[in-house]
């Protein structure tokens, strides 16, 4: 997927007017959007995809940040999701290596949680 943020204010300012109910406007929109995206090496599909992407924990927060904000209001959490992260908190404890699977479900529980 390209890197669509040196673009994103434009579009940004662009989106919007496709809601216009004059049909020239809303053509000329969409051109005026397909040459900042091609500015970037971009198209449509990759606008699409950025619109869909699932948040994620910001990446300058690191696993252990992520595990140990999520411990901190562990007894807030429902038993399953407590469960799992005083789990995980323990494993990183330990030293203990955590799979990409278990790495995703704390980034949700992070994003559902934390933010």
């Amino acid at each position: 997927m390209a890197d669509l943020r040196p673009v994103a204010p434009d579009l940004a300012k662009l989106i919007p007017l496709l809601a216009s109910n004059r049909p020239g406007e809303v053509s000329a929109t969409i051109e005026a959007i397909r040459r900042k995206l091609s500015k970037v090496d971009a198209d449509f599909h990759d606008l699409a995809a950025a619109v869909i992407t699932e948040p994620s924990a910001p990446a300058e927060a690191t696993q252990l940040d992520i595990i140990e904000r999520l411990a901190a209001i562990a007894d807030t959490l429902p038993a399953k999701q407590r469960d799992f992260v005083i789990n995980m908190f323990s494993y990183s404890e330990a030293g203990r290596r955590i799979s990409p699977k278990q790495q995703k479900y704390l980034s949700d529980l992070y994003v559902q949680y934390v933010e």
